[in-house]
């Protein structure tokens, strides 16, 4: 498990990666992973069922490379997973 206490949110799915929570307000399911030198948000979309896009049956995971133009997800993220990710450290801003 990447992190110390449980999120804020229930658990939706596991995968080695990490653990997802869903995000319904954001139509996606958030996870994040810490590699050697940084902290990764890793995302999974969320189909108009509420369940998680999939790929040969497992999670279609991606790493999230921009936010959204207001700061309502990275808040939500951090107050869940008690990270604490910013705008700026998104290359495709």
């Amino acid at each position: 498990m990447p992190y110390m206490t449980p999120p804020a949110r229930p658990v939706a799915f596991s995968t080695p990666e990490s653990d997802f929570c869903a995000f319904p307000e954001h139509g996606a399911f958030f996870g994040y992973m810490t590699s050697t030198y940084v902290d990764v948000l890793l995302v999974v979309a969320m189909r108009v069922d509420g369940s998680p896009d999939l790929l040969a049956g497992e999670p279609n995971i991606g790493e999230v490379s921009c936010v959204e133009d207001d700061d309502t997800c990275l808040e939500a993220v951090n107050a869940t997973f008690g990270t604490t990710f910013t705008r700026d450290q998104f290359p495709g801003r």
